[in-house]
């Protein structure tokens, strides 16, 4: 299908846009949750792929922040936070994994320590190059947001600031005193010129060491030389920050694979850089969790950075995901200014309302209650469903009615006489016959129990359990707003195939269509089964995918298996801490399940007095594939490692709960 037709055609946008399309694109709402961002000091801005990270980032760059300003749009970073000169690098597309060439695999501890050395002063010349731009971009705009701009009134020479730096670096046998400006550039770009022959082994090993081994520069000496004389030399303000960015070091993760340890190493050669402790720059690391190591050391020691005195940590997914309070969410309205821009940029479609052309496409999601009548053809259906039945004829009666009018309260009436008993009557409430489930008392008893309740009623009927509407779509992103798009991508994919004659014959804009819920649920079935067959991706992928499928057959069958509905929060498990330390393999894949965003955790209040538990629940995206509810409404199951090794063992299949499962108090699944 043309990508002119779906605006959600391209899910990464990041790294490919220009500075006119991203004031189009970026979305502001995320900007007030993290503006340490724009402080000083290091920071380690954590986020799942697709998170946001290298969009945040892309903030720092100088014609970006020139793009809102010719567009009229007020630049997002508030106000005061404004003084900053931004330079970096993003090492994918700077191609460091080339300097794995340089190694083999049975290379000595002598070899690599060369290597990193060699990629360290890679990655200051590919910055200083970035920075000295970056200047020269910024005095270049004229001075747009004057009161903020970080460059001194009056334009300081920047070749007397070029001649300076040459002097205090000239030992290093790079650059010669004297240097203007582009000379210095030059000589920048030569060096890393040669680094690309370096790597892409069009040097000799004579050259290469005549070359690189005696003029290597320190890790980050020369960033933090040049930050320093830009203010001396009155360049920028005094008052200016200077931001430097690395983007993607989980990448260099991918280096271990050809040779064990160097991309670890040439991790803590940038850690070096976050250790430095001076006023001159502040580094941001941008990656996803699992590329950032437990005990992140420096190069060739066993020094540690420390977080909070090294570093501050942002983590983009801990602002985006969901606490109990749904008030302070801030990912609905993110969704939501994400799927207008999209709309607003795109050449298929336009959409004139004032409301959210969210609701528009996807409609609101309705109530379980509402939702059960999809299983239905027709409402009488829903009385075969009744299997335990009240033990009077009266209530029998009243509740045939009911269940015409709310086919969920066949499963809800079961329920009730699997764990109160059958002998139950209908109560009238303002003139109105309510069954006990149904009164006010009983309110958070319904609650915790209507989508387990939907769940068992589609399997009754042999369907699948359906997701749409606005709700739906935003609930099962996770907060990821990758997952948001790729749900709105695969719906619009599955509406363009349905269409697709009338499509293909028309010309210019149309309106926004309602999709229909049977489109949608297609849709969203199909994002989350790619979602699922992108976990086979990245480190212990083959364990992480069986834990994955074991623990979604094994939920889907002790809440399809739960007749009593004892037990809605059986889509989770509660671990122990304790028990947690007692398996480092078990602990390990459960950490790496996390750090890939298979699984999302939490600490977990114990009933037992003292113990601390972790909780666990699998991504929210997985949820249709499963058929299972991804509401998170009670308790979670409390598990044993004895326990999660029968069931990973088993695939899931250990058959439905005890009778007398009586919930939490438990300490083993079986």
């Amino acid at each position: 299908m043309s990508a002119r037709l779906n605006p959600f055609h391209d899910l990464y946008y990041a790294e490919a846009i220009g500075p006119g399309r991203f004031v189009q694109l970026f979305s502001p709402h995320l900007v007030k949750q993290v503006t340490t961002l724009f402080r000083k000091g290091h920071v380690v801005l954590f986020g799942l792929q697709g998170s946001g990270k290298t969009m945040l980032l892309n903030l720092l760059r100088p014609d970006i922040r020139k793009a809102y300003f010719d567009s009229g749009v007020d630049f997002p970073v508030p106000r005061n936070l404004r003084g900053f000169v931004g330079a970096g690098i993003n090492l994918r597309r700077a191609g460091i994994l080339e300097f794995s060439n340089l190694v083999y695999k049975e290379s000595d501890s002598r070899e690599k320590r060369r290597v990193c050395l060699l990629a360290g002063d890679f990655i200051n010349y590919w910055i200083l190059l970035d920075l000295i731009t970056s200047i020269e971009h910024l005095r270049s705009f004229g001075d747009f947001d004057k009161d903020n701009h970080p460059c001194k009134n009056g334009h300081a020479s920047l070749d007397r600031f070029a001649s300076e730096f040459s002097k205090e670096v000239a030992w290093q046998g790079v650059f010669t005193e004297g240097s203007d400006i582009e000379s210095l550039k030059n000589r920048i770009r030569a060096r890393i010129r040669e680094y690309r022959s370096l790597v892409t082994l069009s040097l000799s090993k004579e050259k290469e060491q005549a070359l690189f081994e005696s003029t290597a520069s320190s890790v980050g000496s020369l960033i933090s030389t040049a930050a320093r004389l830009l203010k001396t030399e009155g360049v920028i303000k005094d008052t200016s920050e200077v931001f430097v960015h690395i983007d993607q070091y989980e990448l260099l993760r991918q280096m271990d694979l050809s040779t064990e340890g160097l991309g670890e190493s040439i991790q803590q050669v940038i850690n070096v850089m976050m250790a430095e402790r001076g006023d001159d720059v502040s580094y941001r690391v941008g990656t996803r969790h699992y590329g950032w190591p437990e005990k992140p050391r420096l190069m060739f020691s066993n020094d540690l950075l420390e977080v909070n005195r090294d570093y501050r940590v942002l983590d983009v997914d801990s602002r985006l995901r969901r606490r109990e309070n749904r008030k302070t969410w801030i990912f609905p309205d993110f969704a939501n200014d994400i799927f207008r821009r999209r709309i607003e940029s795109s050449d298929y479609f336009e959409f004139d309302s004032d409301g959210s052309p969210l609701a528009a496409m996807l409609g609101k999601t309705p109530t379980p209650e509402e939702k059960a009548f999809d299983y239905f053809a027709r409402k009488d259906e829903a009385e075969t469903l009744i299997v335990n039945a009240p033990d009077n004829n009266e209530a029998m009666k009243l509740l045939r009615k009911f269940v015409r009018a709310s086919p969920l309260d066949a499963v809800l009436a079961n329920a009730w006489a699997l764990q109160k008993g059958s002998n139950y009557r209908f109560e009238d409430v303002d003139g109105k016959m309510l069954p006990p489930w149904r009164l006010k008392s009983k309110a958070y008893w319904l609650k915790e129990r209507k989508h387990q309740a939907l769940m068992q009623l589609a399997s009754a009927r042999k369907q699948k359990l359906k997701w749409y509407g606005e709700d739906d779509v935003v609930g099962l992103s996770g907060g990821n707003i990758l997952l948001f798009l790729m749900q709105c991508q695969c719906i619009v994919d599955c509406w363009l195939r349905a269409n697709r004659q009338e499509h293909e014959a028309s010309k210019g804009l149309r309106s926004l269509p309602a999709i229909d819920s049977e489109t949608q649920a297609q849709g969203i079935l199909e994002a989350s089964e790619a979602s699922i067959r992108k976990q086979r991706e990245g480190d212990d992928a083959r364990l992480r995918e069986q834990l994955v499928r074991s623990l979604g057959r094994f939920f889907y069958e002790r809440l399809s298996g739960d007749l009593r509905l004892s037990y809605p929060g059986s889509n989770g498990m509660s671990i122990s801490d304790e028990e947690l330390k007692n398996s480092e393999s078990k602990m390990r894949l459960l950490k790496n399940a996390v750090r890939y965003g298979d699984l999302q955790d939490s600490d977990h209040t114990s009933k037992a007095r003292g113990e601390k538990r972790r909780k666990f629940y699998l991504a929210q995206i997985y949820s249709p594939y499963f058929r299972i509810p991804f509401q998170r409404v009670k308790e979670p199951i409390y598990m044993d490692l004895q326990s999660l090794t029968e069931v990973l063992e088993k695939g899931g299949s250990v058959g439905s709960p005890r009778e007398d499962d009586q919930g939490p108090t438990q300490t083993s699944i079986f």
